[in-house]
């Protein structure tokens, strides 16, 4: 075999190329973002989901030099949104603004979500935390969940709840409160939380869990008792109101949260550079103040700690789901 000497020259000019081709992919996830975000929001204008991602949104925009566009996707309970995400290139360049409902919940209740809330994101953190109230009619004589529970069990099959639809948080909520309370009550699906909570107001039904953001106004205004708060911490909104696990029912402990998570496969130092974005977002006075009169409050964690958030309201739902005896549709 003949060896050829190649000319150092040569040499040096190859090594180069390699050296620059291997650098491309660290230069380019340091130059991130280059060009617009796209930010997935799961539900349509004006809720809950959409009202926290474009207030964080705006500092995340601010922060990273580039727009974060946001697309509205609906359509079953959030499994459209999340999935459209799911399966978009792991680049940093399509992101979701999650929740408990298609990453906690509502995955466990269909046979085929389109995605798996587990392994088809990485938590990027928490942006917003609000909570569920417990409300009855404003005339209602019922003044405590111990009174609630009393009248449940003195009566069995008396008290009805609404909610916004069969197997969604409210109703497993109700379905809990019974189940740890050992009293029947009658459950009655409305065709969304609006129609739930007229019903409460008008007295048609005996009580609802709904959000505290969305319901605020009716309470504050005299329409709406609230008798308990489903929160880890009682809501800053409403401070005289226990939360459950004050009132020795910690399996009715649920925060809602909203928060950013990308596709499986994106690089790790996209999903710290925007960690740290979401730490200054949720520490800025101005978002803070925005947030809390969106009825929620902006909060942030590492992106293990909203990992171990998820897993564990995952594996609670799926255990309240299984014990109702719940079929995936």
């Amino acid at each position: 075999m003949i060896l050829r000497r190649i000319p150092l020259s040569r040499l040096f000019h190859g090594l180069a190329i390699a050296g620059a081709a291997l650098a491309l992919p660290v230069a380019a996830q340091s130059a991130y973002p280059d060009r617009p975000i796209k930010l997935v929001v799961p539900s349509g204008p004006g809720g809950g989901y959409d009202v926290t991602a474009r207030l964080v949104a705006q500092s995340l925009s601010r922060q990273l030099g580039q727009p974060l566009v946001v697309e509205n996707r609906v359509g079953a309970a959030g499994t459209l949104g999340a999935a459209q995400a799911a399966k978009s290139t792991p680049d940093g360049y399509t992101l979701l603004w999650g929740g408990n409902g298609p990453l906690t919940l509502t995955p466990y209740l269909m046979k085929n979500a389109g995605y798996d809330p587990i392994k088809s994101f990485i938590p990027i953190s928490i942006g917003a935390v609000s909570s569920y109230a417990l409300v009855v009619p404003a005339g209602s004589p019922l003044q405590s969940v111990r009174d609630l529970v009393a009248q449940g069990k003195s009566n069995p099959g008396e008290l009805t709840y609404a909610s916004n639809g069969p197997n969604g948080g409210p109703h497993l909520l109700g379905e809990v409160l019974t189940s740890v309370g050992a009293f029947k009550a009658l459950h009655v699906p409305y065709k969304g939380g609006t129609e739930s909570v007229t019903a409460v107001v008008a007295g048609n039904v005996s009580f609802a869990f709904d959000a505290v953001s969305t319901n605020l106004p009716l309470i504050k205004g005299g329409k709406l008792k609230p008798l308990a708060v489903t929160g880890s911490r009682r809501d800053p909104k409403l401070p005289e109101v226990p939360t459950f696990a004050e009132l020795g029912y910690p399996e009715l402990t649920s925060d809602i949260f909203f928060g950013l998570v990308a596709p499986a496969g994106t690089p790790r130092a996209i999903i710290d550079k925007l960690a740290a974005s979401m730490r200054n977002a949720a520490a800025e006075p101005a978002v803070q103040q925005a947030v809390a009169g969106s009825g929620n409050k902006a909060e942030s964690n590492s992106p293990d700690e909203f990992r171990a958030l998820i897993d564990k309201e995952s594996n609670r739902w799926k255990k309240v789901i299984d014990s109702l005896g719940i079929t995936p549709q």
